[in-house]
């Protein structure tokens, strides 16, 4: 009976690291779409298929724009500067109204 704890034990200790890991790299992933979405110079735009190959994964596109909709610093990050590749707007959390505005 006491192995049989000790596994379980075990095997909690082994998810736990496995989660903070996924946390971590999360958080890396965030804050690396940040970084390079931060880089945007006024009067551009870059696509979210270039930052999601800027951050290392070509077909995380769906990812940053999901990061992108939980950008805290609106002003400081300007992700109303990330379109779709296919040259439409996107979404924005502000209203895709609001991003033609700040794009002009």
């Amino acid at each position: 009976m006491k192995h049989h704890i000790i596994e379980k034990n075990m095997d909690y200790e082994i998810i736990n690291l496995m989660i903070m890991d996924i946390v971590a790299y999360s958080m890396n992933i965030y804050q690396a779409v940040y970084d390079i979405v931060s880089q945007i110079p006024s009067g551009k735009v870059s696509t979210y298929g270039e930052i999601a190959k800027a951050v290392g994964d070509i077909r995380a596109a769906r990812a940053v724009g999901r990061i992108l909709n939980e950008n805290p610093r609106l002003i400081e990050i300007p992700c109303h500067r990330v379109v779709h590749s296919n040259g439409g707007v996107g979404g924005y959390r502000l209203g895709v109204k609001k991003k033609i505005e700040l794009l002009k």
